[in-house]
């Protein structure tokens, strides 16, 4: 087979064994904008902001980083759990015979943000934690 040339709807390819051109037709993705358009919500982005200044609050004598922390942990694990309902609400939805649907790339990118502050927020709580055990070593 080799290329020929494309139309709007087709593209002409060019069978090499028998002489044939053979129209393939083109199909598209659905589109999806990005960045995201002007005043349009992206969830979780707040949430891992919140996870960097619970590592930064490690810094703080360890306490910043343990309450920050495990702050942004349960909120993470709330905000977790709520996507999971939501992802599989809308797959019910959309279930079909070919099987289970791939996910939109924005909730893609939203499970990876959950996720990232999740184990950025468990990473501060141990940090900390080990910042105050070596704190307290070094005292007694």
């Amino acid at each position: 087979m080799r290329y020929e040339e494309a139309t709007e709807r087709v593209y002409l390819v060019h069978a090499l064994p028998n002489d044939h051109v053979i129209q393939v037709p083109k199909s598209y993705a659905p589109a999806e904008p990005f960045p995201l358009v002007s005043g349009q919500h992206v969830r979780g982005v707040r949430l891992l902001r919140w996870s960097i200044y619970a590592l930064l609050g490690v810094g703080l004598g360890g306490f910043g980083g343990i309450l920050l922390g495990v702050l942004v942990v349960l909120v993470a694990g709330a905000q977790l759990a709520r996507f999971s309902r939501r992802i599989r609400q809308w797959r019910r939805g959309r279930q079909s015979a070919s099987g289970i649907p791939a996910l939109p790339a924005a909730a893609s990118a939203e499970r990876l943000r959950l996720l990232a502050a999740l184990g950025q927020g468990l990473l501060a709580i141990a940090l900390g934690t080990l910042l105050l055990a070596l704190l307290a070593w070094r005292l007694l």
